[in-house]
């Protein structure tokens, strides 16, 4: 049975000594120990976790889930919760929000055209808006293409999007429909090609080959395990209900057909093509692993584990990730962990180092020409922007922020190992090393290795729509 990682939020938080704090004087303060910014510059958030995140931070009210550079790579697009948000590089300002009103932003899908001045973003329901800098850099909605509708009805729900070499198609995955779209922007016609089961991204292999990342895995055989999702059946355990399966589907861009479902691990989502496009990069969050598949044969090839260490607690969520031009070198985010893995591909695949971000990573893109890695941190530095109408903060006032990294050296990464190690070891820490005191082998929640659950079961009890605080704090 896999062991997965525990975060106590809300009324039950557990509290953490910080950096630059002491063990011994961290357990004398414990009790003024709050979620937030700490004395020493770092941020402690609900899931235990402080964030120390590398390179230079901007921040900004919202959940910044995609990241795209624009405009010869001087600006950086950020897809926010309702809007895209411009940044000029060289002084981290954010020139512009460009609002995106009716209907939101999706969970995935930026690009940007060759000329680095056309951005395409799907929204939360059933179109891709397509906006233009102008020659003075402002950002405008320029037109839009509507998405039909799912078989099951409701709204289609685009993921992460791509265009041809050509730029006359887009491609782009239908959440709801189980369907990649292509849409000829020279006559507006879509064609949909049947996939798995919520398909997230799309990469090309070439103007006749692509592949789609499918979160809930290929479509169930009759007699299997299924269990209902948005109007889809999900393949799932038969004794937990829980999904078990992720796939990446092969598509025949000519026949427009599926030609193969390729089995990875669970919640596949992010992809990356190497250089000469002989192997594909897989994130499967759920599997704390990088799927590797050799695209002549389209087989898988090899899995690789992103977790700190080979005994670690399960849940990393690997998400999103960029390669080198080389191909030497995958950056993975690691939602959960609050960081990037650096993964040398040429040294057996092994794990080089980690990189710390803010909290929650799920988007990042590699500027080589710069030396620089640009991380969309989706939870940022957590609910801390200040409403100037109210006083005190509350869940919904989200705060995410993007990290602009220099490429670390050796010694520079092994010195940011450490650091993502701290940030997530707090607990362990001051409990292993708290005198006085023997650790005992069975507690109500394992802090340290070796220790025991005295629960069986546990039940997870959600009142839907409301806050910890509203449902907890009446009690």
């Amino acid at each position: 049975m896999k062991t997965r990682k525990i975060f106590i939020t809300g009324l039950f938080l557990v509290l953490l000594t910080c950096s630059g704090i002491t063990v011994s004087k961290a357990q004398n303060n414990s009790k003024n120990i709050k979620v937030g910014p700490q004395p020493d510059g770092s941020i402690l958030v609900p899931s235990n976790q402080l964030l120390r995140p590398a390179g230079f931070q901007v921040t900004f009210p919202g959940r910044p889930v995609d990241i795209a550079l624009a405009v010869d790579n001087k600006l950086l697009v950020v897809k926010n919760r309702s809007s895209l948000d411009v940044i000029r590089i060289k002084d981290r300002t954010i020139l512009q929000s460009l609002s995106l009103i009716k209907s939101g932003n999706s969970f995935t899908g930026l690009s940007v055209s060759e000329n680095g001045r056309q951005l395409f973003v799907s929204d939360a329901k059933n179109k891709i808006h397509v906006a233009e800098f102008d020659d003075n850099l402002i950002l405008h909605w320029k037109n839009t293409y509507e998405l039909p509708s799912p078989e099951i009805g409701g709204q289609p729900v685009p993921g992460g999007l791509t265009l041809n070499r050509k730029e006359n198609k887009i491609y782009v995955p239908l959440s709801r429909s189980n369907t990649l779209a292509i849409v000829n922007r020279e006559n507006n016609d879509i064609v949909e090609i049947p996939v798995g089961i919520a398909p997230y991204e799309v990469v090309l292999a070439s103007e006749t080959k692509a592949y789609v990342s499918n979160w809930g895995g290929r479509k169930p055989n009759t007699g299997e395990s299924t269990y209902n999702t948005s109007g889809s059946q999900v393949l799932v355990d038969p004794e937990t209900g829980i999904a078990n399966n992720g796939s990446v589907s092969v598509l025949d861009l000519t026949d427009k057909k599926c030609v193969k479902n390729i089995e990875v691990g669970l919640h596949p989502g992010g992809m990356a093509l190497n250089s000469d496009k002989t192997r594909l990069y897989v994130a499967c969050a759920n599997s704390d692993v990088i799927a590797v598949i050799n695209t002549s044969t389209d087989e898988l090839i090899e899995s690789i584990s992103v977790r700190m260490d080979k005994n670690a607690l399960f849940g990393s969520a690997p998400n999103a990730l960029a390669i080198s031009r080389n191909g030497k070198y995958l950056y993975v985010a690691n939602g959960a962990d609050n960081a990037i893995c650096v993964i040398d591909i040429d040294n057996h695949s092994q794990v080089a180092g980690y990189i710390p971000t803010a909290w929650y990573p799920g988007s990042v893109i590699l500027d080589e020409e710069s030396d620089f890695l640009y991380v969309a941190n989706i939870k940022g530095i957590g609910s801390r922007n200040q409403k100037t109408d109210r006083a005190g903060l509350n869940s919904h006032d989200h705060m995410g922020s993007v990290s602009i990294i220099p490429l670390p050296d050796k010694p520079k990464l092994s010195e940011m190992t450490n650091t993502v190690r701290a940030n997530n070891s707090f607990v362990q820490d001051l409990v292993a090393h708290k005198p006085g005191k023997r650790i005992k082998n069975k507690v109500p929640v394992p802090q340290v290795s070796g220790q025991k659950s005295k629960f069986k079961h546990v039940v997870y009890i959600i009142k839907e729509n409301r806050t910890y605080d509203q449902v907890f704090g009446d009690m």
